[in-house]
C-alpha cells in the first residue's frame, strides 16, 4: 500500500495539502451543482462522498481520480465558466492524485511511516 502514496508531509506543506483537498472537494460539490439546474440524485450522491473522501483524506488518490472524471465530465458541461475553469479543476485535481494526501489525513493515520522497535529477547 506504501506505493499508492508518495509521502506524507506535515508542516506547511501538509497544510497547504489540506486545502488542495478541501478546494478539490468544495469545486467537484460546486461543479455538479452548477451543471444542471437539479442534479439527479447519484450524480450529487457521488459527488458528495468523493467530497468527504477527500475532505477526511481516506484513499486520497483514488478519490481524486474519481474527482478528475468527475470534473472533466461534468466540468465540460456547466455554463458557469465553461471549458476553462474545468480544465483548471481537472489540474488541481491532477496534482493531488500526483501529490498525495499529507500528514493531516486518514491514510497519513493507516499508511504513514512508523517506527518500529523490535521487542526485547
Amino acid at each position: 500500500m506504501q506505493r499508492l502514496f508518495s509521502m506524507f508531509p506535515s508542516g506547511w506543506p501538509g497544510l497547504g495539502l489540506l486545502f488542495l483537498r478541501l478546494s478539490v472537494a468544495g469545486a467537484l460539490v460546486l461543479t455538479t451543482q452548477l451543471a444542471q439546474p437539479t442534479p439527479s440524485g447519484w450524480t450529487y450522491a457521488a459527488a458528495i462522498v468523493i467530497a468527504v473522501t477527500l475532505c477526511t483524506g481516506v484513499f486520497t488518490p483514488v478519490g481524486a481520480c474519481f474527482g478528475l472524471v468527475s470534473h472533466a465530465v461534468i466540468g465540460s458541461r456547466a455554463s458557469v465558466g465553461g471549458p476553462w475553469l474545468g480544465a483548471v479543476f481537472c489540474l488541481a485535481a491532477l496534482a493531488l492524485v500526483m501529490l498525495g494526501p499529507g500528514a493531516y489525513s486518514i491514510d497519513a493515520l493507516r499508511f504513514g511511516r512508523r517506527v518500529v522497535v523490535p521487542p526485547p529477547r
